[in-house]
């Protein structure tokens, strides 16, 4: 669109009023006057004089949107290529000259004409502030829940013990009983039973002849859980230990938006880290509890009760639980009860819900 229009004195009158880098409130004032009225050049604080080009490094300091208004797109016209026609649509910059002290309002690849290397730097350092900004607006609204992360690892520390407790529990059972540790029959997620097959086999200088061969089949159902017999096992409680310690550290109370706003780049990145890495962590270790308990679902049970007690089961073991215990023997009048830890069956709480 190439429509000529009439730019007010107002306008052109040059604005030296930006001293220093203008913060967020001020890209925030821009955006709202360009999606209320479509007309970023006649923005209280634009200066819409033609920009000096190469040798001035001028700061994209945010980014706009033309609106569409009743029906129709706007468009705008720039002080850097095309003052008094209307040019560019859809993303303008908000730039600010440091040297002039002024703000212009253009379009978001217009600055390259006078100065490309300029603009692209300015471009790179548009996207790190944006992300900058990503990190604080995530931060105010999520780091209220730092100390309910605190009091749900804290209350998972001891499920997690218990947890860690069974396995030693049921494999020091476990090995009294088989010949080999437990987990080599469940490795795969199911356990199987030993079958035997009669097929030909050809042997060099002797006639076919048909052989006997023992082979695993699978039985019963997919375990949940099976990994708790995995040696040695995920850990749960150094991880939601560790986690309690780097969430502390960026426990900032009640003032926490204040303590946000005041901090350093470098140190709102390095909190930010801390937070993700903590709750993941923290995510990881619910999620490992919840699994091996699992492994206790009335589905295992019964299939590793009816594994046990077939006649082609590869493990000399029985297998029930009841009320809590692990029942476990040579065989079935052998079995004996295991107390596992009761804390095991309680409840996991859940994190708090992030916000965006």
């Amino acid at each position: 669109m190439t429509d000529k229009i009439d730019i007010p004195d107002e306008a052109v009158r040059v604005k030296p009023i930006f001293e220093k880098e203008p913060g967020r409130e001020i890209a925030d004032e821009v955006r709202a006057w360009v999606k209320r009225t479509g007309e970023p050049h006649l923005w209280r604080g634009h200066t819409h004089t033609k920009p000096p080009g190469v040798g001035t490094q001028p700061l994209y300091i945010g980014r706009y949107s033309l609106p569409v208004l009743q029906g129709i797109q706007r468009w705008a016209p720039c002080p850097c290529c095309s003052p008094n026609n209307l040019k560019y649509f859809r993303e303008g910059r908000i730039a600010w000259f440091p040297e002039e002290r002024v703000i212009r309002n253009i379009g978001d690849k217009c600055y390259r004409t006078l100065n490309p290397e300029g603009h692209e730097l300015a471009e790179r350092g548009l996207l790190t502030r944006e992300r900058e900004e990503r990190r604080r607006t995530y931060m105010l609204a999520n780091f209220d829940k730092v100390r309910p992360m605190i009091e749900v690892a804290e209350k998972i520390v001891p499920i997690g013990q218990a947890v860690e407790a069974a396995r030693r529990i049921l494999a020091a059972r476990f090995d009294q009983l088989l010949p080999n540790a437990f987990w080599e029959y469940v490795r795969d997620g199911r356990v199987s039973i030993i079958t035997r097959h009669k097929a030909p086999v050809q042997i060099r200088g002797e006639d076919e002849k048909e052989r006997w061969f023992e082979l695993p089949e699978p039985y019963g159902s997919p375990l949940s859980g099976y990994l708790l017999f995995k040696r040695p096992g995920r850990s749960i409680v150094s991880g939601l230990k560790k986690s309690i310690i780097a969430l502390g550290a960026i426990d900032f109370g009640e003032g926490f938006r204040e303590h946000i706003e005041a901090m350093t780049t470098e140190h709102r990145a390095q909190a930010e880290r801390l937070f993700a890495k903590s709750r993941s962590e923290i995510e990881r270790c619910r999620t490992v509890i919840a699994d091996e308990v699992g492994f206790f679902s009335a589905m295992n049970i019964a299939t590793l009760k009816g594994w046990s007690l077939h006649r082609q089961c590869p493990a000399p073991i029985y297998i029930d639980f009841s009320d809590g215990k692990m029942i476990v023997g040579r065989d079935q009048n052998s079995a004996s009860p295991l107390e596992l830890p009761p804390d095991m069956w309680k409840r996991i709480p859940e994190l708090p819900a992030l916000a965006g």
